[in-house]
């Protein structure tokens, strides 16, 4: 029988397209995310009528055929949290960042206790990983999905166009890289 995987992800993230891999495969223990739709549910199908088009549609996006919404841990309170600072327009972009970090820590964390927990191997896209593998205590194995390129390597390339174009500043230092405390 092949491993088992616990992989998480924030958002519909390249439309659920490893975490469809994995389950296609019977290797799928879990997709760790932050709010995922349970559209094979009759309850949910049933509100999914009763909604305007682009509510149900909005919901659908955050749904994958192929992975059955009790592969689904979803993190619902981080979740809506940093969904609601990142679509108010009067939050500072510093706390805007401050919540999708925690919500990525959070999601990284229960996805490394769920894999420890269930003796499954943890596959965490790069934003999650730190966290995740932090609090991973099992002996399978852990990859890294590093999505983007390096964080440090953007931030290296971000300062030298922050030299270059110092009228361009402020939009550059709302980069995620350079948003981020060194440490991170």
């Amino acid at each position: 029988m092949p491993t088992k995987v616990v992989t998480v992800h924030r958002g519909a993230r390249d439309n659920y397209q490893v975490a469809r891999a994995l389950s296609e495969a019977r290797m799928l223990e879990s997709l760790v995310t932050d709010a995922y739709w349970p559209g094979d549910r009759g309850w949910a199908q049933s509100l999914e009528h009763v909604m305007p088009g682009r509510v149900s549609r909005a919901l659908r996006s955050r749904y994958e055929e192929s992975v059955p919404s009790r592969s689904v841990v979803s993190c619902w309170k981080s979740g809506l949290y940093s969904m609601a600072l990142a679509t108010t327009k009067s939050i500072s972009f510093d706390r805007q960042r401050d919540a999708v970090r925690w919500c990525d820590m959070d999601l990284g964390r229960r996805a490394g206790e769920l894999a420890s927990k269930r003796g499954a191997a943890l596959l965490a896209y790069s934003y999650y990983g730190y966290s995740a593998f932090s609090h991973y205590t099992g002996d399978q194995p852990r990859i890294l999905f590093q999505l983007h390129p390096h964080p440090g390597r953007v931030r290296d390339i971000l300062h030298r166009e922050r030299a270059r174009h110092p009228e361009c500043a402020s939009s550059l230092d709302k980069e995620w890289e350079l948003s981020l405390p060194e440490e991170d």
